[in-house]
Parts: C-alpha cells; structure tokens; sequence
C-alpha cells in the first residue's frame, strides 16, 4: 500500500475518531447526568466509589495493552500471520491471567477496603457488595475483550471502533433511563444492565474478528520465548505508567497538603477540561500509531521518518487549535461552566494547556521507539526526568508557596523528557536530531507564539461575551491555521495540503 493510500486511510480512521468522540461526549454528558437524577446522589457516589476501587488494580492493563499493540502491528507489517496468530493467542492467554488477578484482587483487598475502609450508609451496603461483585465481573470480561480490541485498531478498523463506542453511549444512556422502571433495588438493577451490555460487547468482537479476520485464530498454544518476550516489553512499558500514575497522584496529594481541598477543586476541574480537549489530538494518534509500527516491520525507515513528523505535527496543530482560545479566553469559559469558580483554576487550566500541547509530540516518538522493541534504557531515563517532577514540585512549593509552580516544574521537565525521546529516536530509527527540531519544534513554536501575540491583541477589542468568544476563537483558529500553512508545514507538505483540497472542491 502507497503512502498516499495510507495517509488516506489515517484520514478517513480520524475522521471516524473524532464524530464517535464528539457523540459519546455528548450523550455521556446528558447520561451522567439522568443517572445522578436515576441513583440519587448516594447510591450515584457508591456507584463512582465502587468503580475506582477496581480502577485501582488497573494499572498493569495499560501497560498489557501497549505491548499488544506493538506485537500486533509489529507482525502485520512483516506479514507474519504465523506469527501474527501466537501473539493474538498469547494476548489472550496474557490478559486472561491479568483478569483473573484482578478478580482476585478484588475478592480479597477490594472486599476488605468496601466493607472496612469506605464510608457506605449501612443501609446501602449490601447493594454496595452486589455491585462491587458485579463490577468485578464486568471489568473481567473487559479485560479479556481487550485482545480484541487491540486487533481491531492494529487492523486498521476505526469506524468498527467507533460504531461499538456510539452504540456503547446509547446502551448506557438507555440504561440510565431505565433505572426508575426496574422492579428491585435500582443501584444492583443498573449493574445488571452494565454486565449484560459487557458480554454483549463481548460476544460481538469475537464474531467480529473471527468472520472479518480469518488468518487470525485463536489456538490453544504456549511460546513461552514470545510470552516471556512479551511480559518484559510491557514489564519496561509499565514503569511509564507507575511514572505516570506516580507524579498525577502525586501533585494531587501535594496540592492537597500545602493547600487543602480547596485548590484540589480548582484542579479537577482543569483536569476535566483539559482531558475533554486532549481527546481530540489523541484520536489522531490511536489512527497514525499501526502505521508507524508497520512501517519499522517493513524496514521503511524514510516513510516512518515522514509520518512521524507529519503525526507529530498534525497532533500539535489539532490540539492547539482545541486549546488556543480557551488559554486566551479562560476566565470567560469558566464563568459560563461553573457557578462559582475555586480560585487558582483558571491558571491550572491554562498550564494544563499549554502542557498538553507540548505533550502531544510525545505520542509519535513513543511509538516509534515501541516499535523497535529496544525501550528498556529508553523507560528508565524517561521515568527518571519525569519522576523528578515530584521533588522539584515539593522544592518549588517551599520556595514560591504557590501552586501553580507544580506545573510549572511538570512543563520544564516533559520539554526535557521529550528530548530524551528525541535522542533516542536517533539511536534507534536513525532519525536526525537537527532535522526534528527545525522542522518540529522551531516551526510549531514560531507558529504558535504569532498566533498568541496578535490573538491577544485583537482580543482587547472584543467584548467579553458569548458572541465575543466565537469571534476571538475564529480569529484565533485562522490565524493558527495561516502560520502552520505556512511556517509549520514544508514547501512538500504545503503542496500535498493543496493537491488535497484542490480535489475536495474541485473535484467533478
């Protein structure tokens, strides 16, 4: 398959990324808030508490899910399907086994922390341990699904994906108005409802990839060298994620001693508005990330080399876009959301931001260097500047008493973490560093730092209303758009970006 049939194709998975993303945002908004309304508030808490006890034992599925990720289209773009078909089999044996580890994690600490720990109105806690078991069953089946759905995305088969995600949305919202109409205990009669869409969902991937995937098989195998090789790869990937996991939690509990609930509100609240826009620049990747594997299995280094800067690039543009006029117009947005707003959350938001826009060149280069499978040196210098952030943070707090400076500190450190990516890109793909930052960074920054002094100027100009707001964000998303054309793209990439448009319009 051409470049071009593949950019094509990245595209069109895009495309259907973003409608699903913008439809279950849409109705999960409406449905959260039917099941407040549904459960009350109590059993709505009990709900959300019971679900983040097992959240809590999730954090190796992450990591599991990644390095089937990077087998799968590893072996896809070689061709392999013998080999395609012991990593499929041997996911499934993986996950499997995580399922049953968190089960049993769930029956022993996660039945000690519900009935011990939690405070649950006494009269609510045997609902509260019918759920739990029930939730415990819908994350098994969840868990055991994922190989699936790992198939699926390294097949390319995005508007699967987001046809089931829709549907998904539908069932829940569906759910939640049924919930007044259940003839017991409404709280157990939701999470039967829960677990019956889960097996569902289930038995649809199954048919799915058995009918539409029919090299794939699962078979009854054991390679224990592609097992072992397996859980060392996602043993490595896992200390990003407890990085990860470590610094997030961290900062909060930080905030939260220096500076009370109070500003860990303000931070929440940052937290939701920056994770609903940073969707938008990660389903570009969730698209791009088979193809950059694919292309290293291939040995392709000078395709890969152009898709990376050109993901990297795009993820940039699509997230500043996004983000550009809530930075300028923060205090406006947070006035039409919130009632009354904490304090300090309007510049949580605005570092949340801009740190989600640098970050998003941290995608691409990730994969890149997953896809070689060479990342054990790559994971502990990574964690090591990142875990950093905590220490630095404590210091900066004691220094300046501000809160704001723990994000401040988290900027500095993932412009440093995003270099040691680039480095290793370098030792690993061969990628060259001077032609990465000319061509990435100096040209994203430029382009942004324009967009931002003349948006601010106008900006003064313009009332500060609703009417205001769309204007502000128009210019500001013109301006943006005009310096990428120009300043962010190469004479190449402008030309394949005219030849693009010129066939959409002019097209008979």
């Amino acid at each position: 398959m051409t470049s071009s049939q593949n950019n094509k194709r990245i595209a069109k998975n895009t495309i259907a990324l973003t409608l699903r993303m913008f439809f279950t945002m849409s109705i999960g908004i409406y449905s959260s808030r039917i099941l407040l309304a549904n459960l009350g508030v109590t059993d709505y808490g009990i709900n959300n508490v019971v679900a983040g006890i097992i959240t809590m034992f999730m954090f190796l599925n992450t990591s599991l899910i990644n390095g089937t990720q990077r087998y799968l289209n590893f072996y896809l773009g070689k061709n392999n399907i013998e080999t395609l078909n012991k990593v499929f089999s041997t996911s499934i044996h993986i996950f499997l086994l995580l399922a049953i580890f968190v089960a049993v994690l769930g029956e022993t600490a996660g039945i000690y922390f519900l009935n011990t720990k939690l405070d649950i109105p006494k009269d609510r806690l045997i609902a509260a341990n019918w759920l739990f078991q029930l939730t415990i069953i819908s994350t098994f089946i969840n868990i055991i699904s994922t190989p699936y759905n790992a198939l699926i995305i390294a097949k390319e088969k995005m508007t699967i994906f987001a046809y089931v995600s829709i549907a998904n949305s539908i069932y829940l919202l569906l759910a939640a108005l049924a919930i007044p109409y259940i003839p017991y205990d409404h709280l157990i009669g939701y999470a039967i409802l829960i677990v019956t869409w889960h097996i569902i969902i289930r038995l649809f991937y199954s048919w799915y990839c058995s009918s539409h995937f029919k090299t794939i098989k699962y078979k009854f195998i054991f390679d224990k060298s592609l097992f072992k090789e397996m859980f060392v790869f996602s043993g490595w990937t896992l200390t990003g994620t407890f990085t990860y996991m470590t610094y997030t939690q961290g900062l909060t509990f930080l905030i939260n001693i220096f500076f009370g609930p109070s500003v860990n509100a303000a931070q929440a609240l940052a937290q939701q508005v920056n994770g609903s826009l940073n969707a938008f620049s990660a389903n570009f990747m969730i698209a791009t990330k088979p193809q950059i594997t694919k292309y290293y299995a291939e040995g392709n280094l000078n395709e890969m080399h152009k898709l990376i800067f050109f993901s990297s690039k795009m993820s940039y543009a699509i997230m500043a876009i996004v983000s550009l006029p809530f930075i300028i117009r923060t205090d406006y947005i947070l006035g039409l959301w919130l009632k009354e707003i904490p304090k300090h959350t309007a510049f949580f938001l605005q570092l949340y931001l801009i740190i989600a826009i640098i970050n998003t060149l941290s995608s691409p280069a990730i994969t890149a260097i997953h896809s070689t499978g060479k990342i054990k040196w790559f994971q502990i210098y990574e964690s090591l500047v990142l875990i950093l952030i905590l220490p630095f943070s404590y210091l900066a707090i004691q220094i300046w008493n501000i809160p704001e400076s723990c994000y401040i500190v988290t900027l500095i450190l993932i412009i440093l973490a995003q270099f040691i990516r680039i480095y290793f890109m370098k030792q690993l793909i061969e990628l060259c560093i001077t032609e990465y930052l000319k061509n990435i960074f100096c040209r994203m920054i430029l382009s942004t730092l324009i967009t931002l002094g003349l948006s601010l100027s106008i900006n003064i100009l313009i009332p500060n209303n609703f009417i205001g707001f769309c204007v502000e964000s128009c210019i500001c998303i013109s301006i943006f758009s005009i310096n990428f054309f120009f300043i962010g793209l190469t004479k190449a990439e402008q030309n394949i970006g005219i030849k693009f448009i010129q066939k959409k319009i002019f097209r008979k």
